[in-house]
């Protein structure tokens, strides 16, 4: 996990920093806390918003939390580092704003991404990055 935060922190504008307990504020900094969890659907993980930002006209999550199923990846690679790594980075991508895209699609220009769904743990360095068209969003964004 911490190998995502500190590609996201590298390549963006995106200012993040590790501790080792969320604020519960619920305003001023989006938190995330990462969890083992069997989800049994058929996902290597899974993101969602647990709290919302104090203020009803920000539409901010103050504290996601996303899930990385362990017991799924274990089950379903050799290679679980490497799809590990590929779902950190995937699942931290949705909190800063970006979306899936269909794994049956061709490569976009800008070459695959981490964004990209499904099981890909060859760990080929397009799994555990964003492409230039996503960092660009991620940096409008923050």
């Amino acid at each position: 996990m911490q190998s995502a935060i500190n590609y996201l922190y590298s390549a963006t504008n995106t200012v993040t920093q590790l501790h080792s307990s969320c604020n519960l504020s619920g305003s001023g900094q989006t938190d995330m806390v990462w969890m083992n969890y069997v989800l049994g659907s058929g996902q290597y993980g899974g993101t969602r918003c647990d709290v919302w930002w104090d203020d009803p006209y920000a539409d901010r999550c103050d504290r996601f939390r996303a899930v990385v199923d362990k017991n799924f990846i274990d089950s379903a690679t050799s290679n679980r580092e490497n799809q590990y790594t590929k779902t950190a980075c995937h699942e931290l991508g949705h909190t800063v704003g970006l979306a899936h895209y269909d794994p049956m699609l061709p490569a976009p220009a800008e070459g695959h991404d981490c964004m990209r769904s499904g099981l890909w743990a060859d760990g080929s360095a397009w799994t555990r990055t964003y492409n230039s068209h996503h960092i660009d969003h991620i940096n409008a964004w923050f």
